[in-house]
């Protein structure tokens, strides 16, 4: 008995609204958590998410695998 699960995923990416197609890293998952322990999970293509993500040298997302 294997306790592998498979997550089927066919939706829309949260920034361009597009239907994410499944690769090696698409799609990839946002996860949002607050400060009371609650969460929520939105799906983006790597793309759109590397699109906005601002650069400077306080932001360090080594290692990358996107």
């Amino acid at each position: 008995m294997s306790s592998e699960v498979e997550v089927n995923f066919n939706g829309p990416c949260l920034f361009c609204g597009e239907l994410i197609e499944a690769t090696e890293i698409d799609p990839c998952s946002l996860t949002v958590s607050t400060q009371k322990k609650l969460w929520q999970v939105w799906y983006c293509h790597a793309d759109c998410f590397k699109q906005r993500i601002v650069e400077n040298e306080y932001v360090d997302l080594s290692p990358a695998h996107f």
